[in-house]
């Protein structure tokens, strides 16, 4: 997470071109749908735990994996629509990298 949300931070506008070239590649977002769909899988199946905080981030972390994956396989116009309009926003990746890092400490921190 610390890591993803640095490069958001860092490489903005190679992270800008390449959801660009995703969102219009359906044979891209059926791999990213299927690999999503099965990372989700193996999170949910194995940690499903919502007890304390960073144990439900994880969780959480599995089942937006897990939708996303369904909404990628089975609505790809849609998913691909929502693709574009969040690119559009150009503040979305300075601030979603900040929260991936801050949830990554935190998970680092607590966990360790």
């Amino acid at each position: 997470m610390i890591l993803m949300g640095l490069v958001m931070w860092i490489r903005q506008k190679q992270l800008q071109q390449v959801i660009k070239e995703l969102s219009n590649n359906e044979a891209l977002i059926f791999v990213v749908g299927i690999f999503n769909l099965v990372m989700g899988l193996l999170v949910v199946y194995s940690h499903n735990y919502w007890d304390t905080l960073w144990l439900a981030i994880i969780s959480a972390v599995g089942w937006s994996m897990l939708l996303k994956g369904v909404f990628g396989l089975f609505f790809p116009k849609a998913f691909k629509d929502m693709i574009d309009s969040v690119r559009k926003v150009k503040w979305i990746y300075p601030v979603a990298g900040l929260l991936w890092i801050v949830v990554g400490l935190y998970l680092v921190i607590t966990v360790l």
